[in-house]
């Protein structure tokens, strides 16, 4: 599929990006965790917040995740052409990922302060004007599915939060254990096809 194959509204996915986001991170992050985990509404703001945005990363990670690798393994246009060649599904997906970077960075503004604040502020804008200039120019669609596959990694370091230490989220040890085999085997599921991928890929590239 060729760049004037797939011309959808593309500000409609990234405000549906982040509107979803807003209800993930203010509605239904909120709603379960109150359920599930002990002590959650008696964490402090700084905690709260924090949870529910890891969580909220958490859900974009795998969604953007998941459609890259559906894109490297099913989409030959982009191989053939790694730089001009793109899809309706990457762009997409790419919109959905720039949704969540705006809603990530006003929410961090409106949050969290200090000079930690600054780095987060620039590293947001260079991503989302990347991805707002690639989404024009539909320009190196194959490499932004590497560049979103490094989103894999965003699920295990969230998961240091619900190690109960201090204030945070306390969970008793079955559940724990629960949630971290949950995290642990979905991880699996998402890094295996990623290394087929590149295996299969590279030695079809090579011989």
């Amino acid at each position: 599929m060729t760049n004037d194959q797939c011309t959808p509204e593309y500000w409609f996915w990234i405000g549906t990006a982040f509107y979803m986001c807003f209800l993930l991170n203010e509605i239904i992050v909120p709603y379960f965790s109150g359920l599930w985990f002990k002590n959650y509404d008696q964490l402090k703001r700084p905690l709260y917040f924090e949870w529910n945005g890891r969580c909220t990363s958490t859900f974009h990670a795998i969604v953007v995740c998941m459609c890259s690798i559906w894109c490297l393994l099913f989409h030959d246009e982009l191989w053939t052409n790694k730089l001009f060649n793109t899809d309706c599904l990457s762009r997409t997906t790419l919109a959905v990922s720039c949704g969540y970077m705006i809603y990530d960075l006003i929410t961090m503004i409106w949050y969290t302060g200090g000079v930690p604040l600054l780095t987060y502020i620039v590293h947001h804008l260079v991503v989302i004007i990347g991805d707002i200039l690639i989404l024009k120019h539909n320009f190196g669609m194959f490499y932004v599915h590497y560049k979103l596959l490094t989103e894999l990694s965003t699920p295990l370091v969230n998961l240091s939060l619900v190690i109960p230490s201090g204030q945070t989220v306390r969970l008793n040890k079955s559940v724990r254990i629960t949630v971290m085999t949950r995290m642990m085997v979905m991880m699996m599921a998402v890094m295996l096809p990623v290394l087929i991928i590149m295996m299969v890929r590279w030695i079809i590239i090579f011989i």
